[in-house]
């Protein structure tokens, strides 16, 4: 997976955030325009990074440009346009971010100061790479390479300024390639590199190098890296679900390789869950663009001082067809999940008329149960549930989000199965088994001195 970085402006973005505006309105006051640009550039980069507020980005960014534009200051006009275009492509015009990416490389070449042009043009090739892996259909995967190369090489003539993306995203494309020895030593020198300045986490090279060891059949290190990965974004805010979705589908094709079939669901049900989370994700990022469009509107509106009044016209236009397409979309939305639900319902009735028909063949008495749990039958949950289902109820009452595989333990433990027993049956180790108990713990809020089974017994 493609990296790109954010600009490590700050040790304390908010406090430079105050500062700039101090600085700008002092500025302003004094007619001092460089001043007011560059405190303009900052305001505007603590929108796009820290806040993720695109239309304020882009409006302060404008802000400056045209301060640059009246002061003739080259390089203070190229850091805008350069903001300009990673902001559009953040809010999906890839093509038109591209396009401005391409300019500046052209402009930087008069940046004299040799490190900072190179730390300048390692950030244009860094995010030209991602969005040309953004474009449907991408583009070929080498020309991809090309451009983290060409990154890549750049980076390393500024190491002492910069956090280098590069070297990741060489390792992630030499793997698309199946070069997988050389994906292998970028991916690892980039989290050496990370590691050593101590400003990145390393999450996505964790999952890159998931990847890589899945297609090279090193399944223990696949799941390792994969547990790395999420370890990081389950506890980061925002959360990557992007990510947190591609290590639940490395966890899954492990396990489909290993041919673990109650694993292979476990986890792409949750591949699912954070693929279902991530397209909400996009679904307010057209928002927000839809959002910048309208304020956009708005403000050449104030800036023209309202002489045009068609453009008044045109906004309330604008708002009326995104009212409708809005109520379009979520009308068939809603249509669509009436099908749905039907269909699942259906699905219901079928797989409650076959449990229906393997009651009367199975004995549903506690004996049985106990054979079913020593066989790990994939009915047994069914089962327990059908036998048990005030203990399910509140089980899930005092932990609704418990998994499937915490549920089970719990099925085995009201049972008075032992710890060596349950990792027998289940096929796990012993130890597994012990964490996985004391991980229950947690999660059910259980006193370290209270004992378990009695705990579950009682439940």
């Amino acid at each position: 997976m493609i990296k790109i970085n954010a600009p490590f402006i700050y040790k304390n973005p908010v406090e430079s955030y105050n500062r700039a505006k101090v600085t700008y309105a002092a500025s302003i006051k004094n007619n001092y325009r460089l001043g007011a640009a560059m405190s303009l550039r900052k305001i505007a980069l603590y929108h796009s990074e820290i806040l993720k507020d695109y239309n304020k980005a882009l409006t302060y960014n404008d802000e400056g440009l045209e301060l640059a534009r009246k002061i003739n200051n080259d390089s203070l006009q190229l850091f805008f346009n350069f903001g300009k275009g990673a902001v559009y492509g953040k809010l999906g015009f890839t093509k038109k971010a591209i396009k401005i990416i391409d300019e500046c490389l052209i402009e930087a070449k008069a940046i004299t100061n040799y490190k900072k042009r190179s730390l300048f043009k390692g950030d244009l090739y860094s995010h030209k790479a991602h969005f040309l892996s953004e474009i449907k259909p991408p583009e070929k995967t080498k020309v991809i390479l090309e451009n983290c190369i060409k990154a890549m090489k750049e980076y390393e003539k500024a190491l002492d300024i910069c956090v280098d993306p590069g070297y990741s995203n060489v390792g992630y494309y030499y793997s698309q390639l199946e070069m997988y020895d050389e994906a292998e030593y970028y991916i690892k020198k980039a989290i050496s590199f990370y590691k050593s300045k101590k400003v990145l986490t390393c999450e996505f090279e964790y999952t890159n190098l998931s990847e890589l060891y899945l297609k090279t059949g090193h399944y223990e290190k696949a799941l390792q890296y994969a547990d790395s990965s999420n370890a990081i974004c389950l506890k980061t805010l925002p959360r990557n679900y992007n990510l947190i979705s591609e290590n639940y589908k490395n966890y899954k094709n492990v396990f489909k390789q290993l041919n673990e079939t109650d694993k292979v669901t476990e986890f792409h049900n949750l591949e699912l869950v954070y693929k279902d989370s991530l397209n909400f994700q996009k679904e307010n990022q057209l928002g927000e663009t839809a959002k910048y469009i309208i304020d956009k509107n708005e403000f050449e509106n104030i800036k023209l001082q309202r002489k045009n009044y068609y453009l008044i016209l045109t906004f309330v236009l604008v708002l009326v067809l995104i009212g409708f397409l809005i109520f379009f979309y979520y009308r068939n939305k809603k249509i669509q999940f009436k099908q749905q639900a039907l269909l699942n319902e259906e699905k219901l009735e079928h797989k409650s008329s076959e449990i229906t028909e393997l009651k009367q063949k199975v004995s549903t008495s506690y004996n049985d149960l106990i054979e079913m749990a020593k066989k790990n039958d994939p009915l047994f949950i069914s089962f327990f549930t059908e036998l048990y289902p005030e203990f399910s109820k509140n089980l899930k009452k005092i932990q609704p989000d418990l998994t499937l595989v915490e549920q089970k333990v719990c099925f085995y433990l009201k049972l008075k199965f032992t710890t060596k027993e349950i990792a027998e049956y289940t096929f796990v180790s012993i130890k597994a088994i012990q964490n996985r108990k004391n991980r229950l713990r947690k999660r059910l809020f259980i006193e370290n001195d209270t004992d378990l089974y009695d705990w579950i017994d009682r439940l």
